[in-house]
């Protein structure tokens, strides 16, 4: 039993690795996610070889990850530039500004974590794809909220606390995208188990 955690915390490791490589052309990180999701999905049936498993997913995957990926990056880029704005700004409209900017990227941040793991496991439109994300981040609110502060974890730690993050740099590169998509799955699971018996 032993060496057998060991061995997935090994696999873990080897598919974060895969991801990061993956994700070297920007382009290619929505390809590189939905695989990464996939992969750990067989990992903890015990299905198949995780390096082929993850290549594989890519490779099905790929188009329309894609497309989705490009999409939330395009919202994300929209969101950036608006946040620039808001800095510029002062007062009430600031204030008002400023927490509807966060209350939006939480939503992107979250539509984007569940997604892939929908992609992994759900054939569907692109569209419907995101809209049953989006549906997912309100309807499971606490499961939603804990995905996206996972993800979230490492860049606000690189603000808050840069020394302690350049610290766990290393361990983070190792094990970090991969761990925390394990995580979201560990808490997704009973929702995408209910989906698939409607």
């Amino acid at each position: 039993m032993h060496f057998k955690g060991m061995d997935k915390v090994g696999d873990l490791a080897v598919l974060n690795v895969l991801f990061v490589l993956s994700c070297l052309p920007v382009v290619t990180v929505g390809a590189a996610s939905a695989a990464l999701c996939s992969a750990i999905a067989r990992m903890r049936r015990d299905e198949g070889t995780t390096v082929r498993n993850y290549w594989r997913a890519f490779k099905a995957e790929f188009r329309q990850a894609t497309v989705i990926w490009l999409i939330l990056l395009a919202v994300g880029t929209l969101l950036a530039v608006n946040f620039r704005i808001i800095t510029a700004w002062s007062g009430a409209m600031h204030d008002v500004s400023f927490v509807l900017f966060t209350a939006a990227a939480y939503v992107v941040l979250a539509t984007a974590v569940v997604v892939f793991q929908l992609l992994a496991r759900f054939d569907n439109t692109t569209g419907q794809m995101l809209k049953n994300a989006l549906v997912l981040v309100f309807a499971c609110p606490g499961r939603s909220f804990a995905g996206a502060a996972v993800f979230a974890a490492p860049a606000v730690l690189a603000v808050l606390l840069p020394r302690l993050f350049l610290v766990c740099s290393v361990l983070w590169l190792m094990l970090l995208f991969a761990a925390s998509a394990l995580l979201v799955q560990v808490l997704f699971e009973p929702i995408f188990q209910r989906l698939r018996r409607e």
